[in-house]
């Protein structure tokens, strides 16, 4: 889950790239970087370790806005691949080939980075960062065909991860933005435009923050170039015929409540999933019990549950929105994520404290977040208190674009016929009560929503890799 943008052809280029990436920060904030390319093809841009803040003082925001400028392209990583902490691997990553340049901005990954990258040192290729997105560039690099657009799309066909990529390339016939997305759709990429131009990004929220005008998801597989000449679409071969298989984690966690990741409406997919808690443990909620969620990523799946019992939805829970406050999910270790978690949360006591109190989270991944909320609530005076997942218990990694590859608190506590043991669950993380929607419940929801359940991932639920197999 990083996030990705890009413009071309648009007014106040600097501005518009930058609000974009501030909006979508909370899809990385382990490194960042932009690059700009003006109107006679100069480029110009930093990289930087943590938030954009950093990266937007070193890079000199203020003088860019003088420049000339024609096309941009900028990344928030949350890394997955490679060190986390190496501005090596911080993005755009830079490559020099035979015919130009390519300054690339990636989220995804790749499950056979390893083996593949083994392979490639034993032909005598020489990497220079641990990261996968640098495999791109070099089977770009690698490529024997004729024309540089032609090596791009034969570079992504050998790459075996998922990817929503944004390129800045300079070439012979000038100066080239290139948007695309894997075969499997897996991680999302938004295509609008503003004042004549161009824009993407990695949600279609961000546009609102500029003023953009949202036209259309960019398809798995399909790659777009955009420059002076409009918008040309390809489509990018495939060595293996691959499905389309969306993240359903976008629509649960990651993605804005405003944003439409799929072709669904975010908000509305998390309301309809407290919906349909509300139908499986209606009967269990009192009248006088307090409806609270995890903020934010919890609302509105808390909205659809207390709505549709008709009780009035607490904010209980307040999270604190400081300049250093860092989401704990994407947190490289466990005692970061601690911190995290121990600076983001404070309980309004007065309506707990007495009371039943049932708690809507987003999902539960390695029980952190909800043994803290339940150790808060309960020193706050609750009396009880149940805990609801919209996503169905975590047991397996990704590998295609999320850290889920340790701590994971449902797979440590598989028992017989490999079924998850909720009881032992609900005893690690302090809670009275605890439920999660399975994934016949995520499969309702996307097809009450006008979607094929059959092309989107359910892996880590699963415990295997529905793709690649690369579990």
């Amino acid at each position: 889950m990083c996030g990705v943008v890009g413009v071309f052809g648009v007014e106040k280029q600097v501005d518009v790239l930058c609000d974009m990436m501030v909006a979508m920060q909370y899809r990385g904030e382990q490194s960042c970087g932009l690059f700009f390319a003006d109107d006679v093809e100069k480029i110009y841009g930093e990289t930087a370790l943590g938030r954009t803040t950093e990266l937007f003082r070193k890079v000199g925001k203020e003088s860019l806005k003088q420049k000339k400028l024609l096309a941009g392209v900028g990344h928030l990583r949350y890394g997955t691949a490679g060190n986390r902490s190496s501005l090596e691997n911080a993005q755009p990553m830079y490559a020099k080939m035979p015919w130009g340049e390519i300054y690339l901005a990636h989220n995804g990954d790749m499950p056979n980075f390893d083996k593949r990258k083994r392979e490639l040192l034993e032909q005598g290729v020489v990497f220079s960062t641990d990261s996968d997105t640098e495999l791109i560039l070099k089977y770009i690099g690698l490529s024997k065909k004729k024309t540089p657009l032609e090596s791009v799309l034969d570079g992504l066909m050998r790459y075996e991860g998922t990817f929503s990529l944004i390129m800045l390339m300079k070439d012979q016939e000038g100066l080239r933005l290139i948007a695309a997305r894997d075969p499997t759709g897996n991680r999302p990429l938004a295509l609008g435009a503003l004042n004549g131009g161009y824009i993407i990004a990695s949600e279609d929220s961000a546009f609102e923050t500029i003023g953009g005008k949202a036209l259309r998801e960019i398809e798995p597989g399909e790659l777009l170039v955009i420059s002076k000449n409009g918008v040309e679409k390809h489509s990018i071969p495939q060595s293996v015929i691959l499905k389309p298989c969306c993240c359903i984690f976008e629509n649960i966690y990651f993605s804005f409540p405003s944003s439409n990741v799929f072709g669904m409406p975010v908000w509305r997919f998390r309301w309809l999933l407290g919906q349909k808690a509300a139908k499986k443990i209606g009967s269990r909620v009192k009248k006088e019990d307090i409806v609270a969620y995890v903020p934010d990523s919890g609302k509105f799946f808390a909205l659809g549950f207390a709505q549709t019992l008709e009780l009035p939805l607490k904010e209980a829970l307040i999270r604190r929105h400081t300049a250093d406050m860092l989401r704990s999910f994407t947190q490289s270790d466990q005692i970061l994520r601690h911190t995290a978690l121990r600076k983001k949360f404070s309980v309004i006591s007065e309506l707990v404290c007495g009371r039943r109190v049932w708690v809507c989270e987003d999902s539960i991944v390695r029980g952190n977040a909800s043994r803290k909320i339940t150790n808060l609530l309960k020193a706050s005076g609750a009396k009880w208190i149940g805990i609801l997942s919209s996503a169905p218990p975590i047991i397996g990694p990704c590998r295609k674009g999320i850290d889920f590859e340790e701590n994971l608190i449902a797979a440590r506590h598989i028992g017989e016929n490999n079924a998850v043991n909720l009881e032992k669950i609900r005893e690690e993380i302090g809670a009275d009560f605890l439920q999660y929607l399975n994934i016949a419940d995520l499969e309702s929801v996307i097809t009450e929503l006008g979607k094929d359940h059959n092309n989107f991932c359910f892996g880590c639920f699963q415990n295997k890799d529905p793709i690649w197999n690369a579990w």
